[in-house]
């Protein structure tokens, strides 16, 4: 009786992974238990790489989701609103409002962007003038507090927030001080105004407040004390002499 070829090439080759006939190995013990071993193998294989991927996608997701929410443009938003009123009287303007965190602040000066940053504090700066009230607001992004300052005099600070070439600017000078700073040039005559008012975070009182006139030349010619209500320097150019 001949061979039979399919049983003389499992003689031969037991080691090699070659595809059998069903037939065969249910013939063949030790090639059904390495088959049932294959199959366990890669099945064992599938689910860790669902589960690896599973994994990284939820990491990616709160990592994404911890960056969004600490971002300020996801927490901060800046907004005009027609007041209600304003379907009976045409004449009433929008009115800037931000939302920090939930929280609404209404008549918020600026253009489009109605806050500044201070990176080395973690805060936002605004300022509210509301019934010609003025009020500075430094909002803690780690503790969300709103730390409240009232001007001690006619503010035109955060007018110019988010315009493109910004007038008003905020140096950080350490001990829970901030310096606000308008800048105000006349293009004819070259005089240049600089308003500078000074917060205490810890007191929430401005401490100064002055302003002061250069020439052409970058000499002071004016210097006024808002808080000793006197010129320090020259006299009102306004007063009729």
């Amino acid at each position: 009786m001949p061979a039979n070829p399919d049983f003389a090439l499992v003689n031969l080759t037991p080691a090699m992974d070659i595809p059998l006939p069903s037939a065969m190995i249910h013939f063949h013990p030790r090639l059904t238990h390495e088959n049932e071993e294959r199959k366990s193998f890669q099945h064992s294989l599938r689910w860790r790489g669902i589960v690896l991927i599973s994994c990284l996608s939820l990491f990616s997701l709160v990592a994404g989701c911890s960056d969004k929410k600490n971002s300020l443009s996801y927490r901060i938003v800046s907004k005009k609103e027609r007041p209600l009123a304003s379907a009976i009287f045409a004449h009433l303007e929008t009115v800037n409002v931000l939302i920090i965190d939930g929280k609404r602040f209404d008549h918020v000066q600026g253009v489009e962007k109605f806050y500044i940053e201070l990176a080395k504090m973690n805060a936002v700066l605004f300022v509210v003038d509301k019934e010609h009230k003025v009020t500075y607001h430094i909002y803690k992004m780690d503790t969300r507090e709103d730390i409240q300052i009232e001007a001690v005099s006619i503010s035109i600070f955060g007018w110019s927030i988010g315009m493109p070439n910004c007038r008003d600017t905020i140096e950080e000078v350490g001990d829970g001080k901030i310096v606000l700073t308008t800048t105000e040039q006349d293009k004819d005559s070259g005089v240049t105004d600089k308003y500078l008012t000074t917060l205490d975070m810890e007191k929430r009182a401005v401490v100064a407040d002055i302003s002061i006139t250069f020439d052409k030349a970058g000499k002071v010619i004016r210097e006024y004390d808002a808080i000793l209500h006197k010129w320090t320097i020259g006299t009102d150019p306004n007063k009729r002499s």
